[in-house]
């Protein structure tokens, strides 16, 4: 049965196409390998159910970088260890970890930035630097920020009403391909949550 690892945050993220079963060993041996309790523990719930599909929304956002770089440092070992007469299948497996290389050498800049302060501080100095909202938009949402984050996000940065971030992002192209799709009432249904959230008592 067919299954798929997707590996980014952006509009047209890379995905693995494979089997459930190979997504599955993907996934319990990257639980194996982890210093993250969380993450292994998130990661043998998604094997244990013969899940057909991983992706980053899956997982907390701060676990990514985790996830990235065992996948990058643990999987040909295993691969190579457990399937040594099927290079086939190791060839495969090489696949995924090129894809997951290529991710985070393309993101290496916002992985160093990851936590959520030090996103804003990059943003902010992107800013002054002459980027534009929708640049910031783009930043913000390859790094896993959802609809609602980047609200608050730019309602931190620029002091412009949640109101007013919110509509700056719904018209934004950063989330175009939302609005395009039938999703885009989804897309709306989300930043009016972000708002809603917002405003609640602490």
């Amino acid at each position: 049965m067919s299954a798929s690892f997707t590996i980014g945050f952006g509009r047209w993220p890379d995905a693995w196409d494979s089997t459930r079963g190979m997504l599955n060993w993907v996934e319990t041996v990257v639980a194996e390998h982890t210093d993250d309790a969380a993450l292994a523990a998130g990661l043998r719930e998604l094997a244990d159910c013969g899940y057909q599909f991983l992706s980053f929304h899956l997982i907390e956002r701060d676990q990514v970088p985790e996830l990235v770089q065992v996948v990058i440092d643990a999987l040909m070992s295993a691969a190579e260890q457990e399937f040594h007469d099927r290079p086939e299948i190791v060839a495969h497996v090489q696949e995924l970890v090129d894809f997951v290389t290529e991710w985070q050498v393309d993101h290496l800049e916002e992985l160093l930035a990851w936590d959520h302060d030090a996103a804003l501080a990059a943003c902010r100095l992107s800013l002054t630097r002459g980027a534009t909202v929708n640049d910031v938009l783009l930043r913000l949402r390859a790094t896993g920020f959802s609809p609602a984050d980047c609200v608050q996000a730019l309602h931190t940065l620029t002091g412009r009403t949640l109101a007013e971030m919110a509509d700056v992002i719904h018209r934004s192209d950063a989330w175009a391909d939302c609005r395009r799709r039938q999703s885009g009432d989804l897309l709306r249904e989300a930043l009016d949550k972000g708002l809603a959230d917002s405003t609640q008592p602490r």
